[in-house]
């Protein structure tokens, strides 16, 4: 008996071929799709550790600048409370020894991001009083100008013979 090896080899050499094109290169195929995948993510994945890397460090500046944003939030708060602005005005005007008579708030305006609302004080008493309440009101930390200023003449009150005068200040006030 004659032993058939050549047959043998090309049928398992067949066989071979078409376990390899049949179910290892369909499989290769989507083992390659598979690594494009892991690419892909791992591109992904530095590019949101740079993201968060530059998050931490935009962070850092912040809190590095706290001071100096707490005081651009004073200056703008972002609500306007009257009350809070009629205490300023009513402390200011006390310390500068001034009487605070009325205080007339108006319509505001938007400009951009920013709110100006308008307000009309009246005050009475010495030139060097109201000198210091200006003053008072350039210090401080909120933003506020003053329009206009009109004033009375002069009353002389008491036996000290002290000029009393009526001022009106227009002033304006600005928040977000």
């Amino acid at each position: 008996m004659r032993k058939n090896y050549p047959l043998y080899i090309i049928v398992a050499l067949a066989a071979s071929l078409a376990v390899v094109f049949l179910l290892v290169l369909p499989k290769k195929d989507s083992l390659d799709a598979l690594d494009k995948q892991v690419v892909e993510k791992q591109v992904e994945l530095t590019s949101e550790k740079n993201y968060v890397a530059k998050l931490k460090e935009t962070y850092a500046a912040i809190v590095e600048k706290k001071e100096v944003l707490d005081k651009i939030d004073s200056a703008l708060p972002a609500k306007n409370s009257l009350s809070e602005l009629l205490n300023f005005f009513q402390k200011s005007a006390s310390r500068s020894g001034l009487v605070l008579e009325e205080v007339i708030p108006s319509a505001s305006d938007k400009v951009g991001d920013i709110r100006e609302y308008n307000t009309d004080i009246n005050l009475k008493g010495s030139y060097p009083s109201f000198k210091e309440f200006i003053s008072l009101l350039e210090s401080s930390a909120r933003m506020i100008d003053i329009s206009s200023i009109k004033f009375s003449a002069a009353q002389k009150v008491g036996s000290s013979g002290e000029n009393i005068f009526e001022f009106e200040l227009s002033t304006k006030v600005y928040s977000y």
